[in-house]
């Protein structure tokens, strides 16, 4: 059945919704920039914010603040930041998307967006989870409900639409926006949108849970798909005006 108040869409979600599967794409997908912090002056080994580990820095004399280096430990491409010069106005954050099966019917697919935020204060590890917008998706339908930033109260929605990331609470917003599409690849097997041709809108990022919807609403979109007009139905979930008044999803 669909849920239809606060407390039954809150029933499809984990308690503790920052899963290692989660944290590990937001380390690895989530940030436009990765770093490598020299806490101390004088240290011997850095914090690598990619890999998430302290590493041993033998060449300390060609760690200039600010310039380009690689990670002697995962080797990736960071940037060196020396922690007592201040990295409190590092801009670091990102709104992410991520999938999973309900808790409480694995016939339906959840997603739940966070906004995430890096380096509070000065300390180089800490991350920071807030969740935004909470969507449940079923053979009957989908909703959706969104925290609100002011009250934090949580607001039923009529529709279902991609919360913008930056709003009126965070104006001026300039982070990274991620969607987990190996997560919804996990979630979406033995459930009704196994065979919805899900897999032709994952190039459209946030907007495949437009697709979702529209799928529990009318499965009937599935055909449209193998038929080899997915790129019509693109165009009506990204409401171009070619695409007014073409499909009639009362038809049977």
């Amino acid at each position: 059945m669909l849920p239809q108040t606060v407390e039954q869409i809150l029933s499809h979600f984990r308690q503790e919704p920052v899963t290692k599967d989660l944290q590990q794409f937001v380390r690895k997908n989530a940030f436009k920039q990765q770093y490598l912090f020299i806490r101390e002056k004088g240290d011997t080994t850095g914090y690598c914010s990619f890999c998430q580990k302290d590493v041993p820095l033998k060449d300390r004399s060609s760690m200039p603040h600010n310039a380009e280096t690689t990670c002697p430990r995962c080797r990736q491409e960071v940037a060196i930041k020396h922690v007592w010069r201040g990295i409190k106005n590092i801009a670091d954050v990102a709104y992410v998307y991520h999938f999973a099966r309900s808790i409480k019917n694995k016939q339906m697919i959840t997603c739940q967006t966070f906004y995430v935020d890096r380096f509070l204060g000065s300390n180089p590890c800490a991350i920071k989870y807030s969740p935004s917008c909470y969507y449940v998706f079923s053979g009957q339908g989908a909703r959706m409900m969104y925290i609100d930033p002011y009250s934090r109260g949580h607001v039923l929605t009529k529709s279902i639409y991609t919360k913008h990331p930056s709003g009126s609470f965070y104006y001026g917003w300039q982070g990274k926006l991620a969607v987990n599409m190996a997560s919804l690849t996990r979630a979406i097997p033995h459930t009704p949108f196994q065979y919805s041709a899900w897999e032709n809108y994952t190039d459209m990022g946030e907007q495949i849970l437009r697709y979702l919807a529209q799928f529990a609403k009318h499965p009937q979109v599935e055909y449209l798909n193998k038929c080899g007009l997915s790129a019509l139905v693109k165009s009506y979930l990204d409401r171009l005006p070619a695409a007014r008044g073409v499909l009639n999803w009362n038809g049977k």
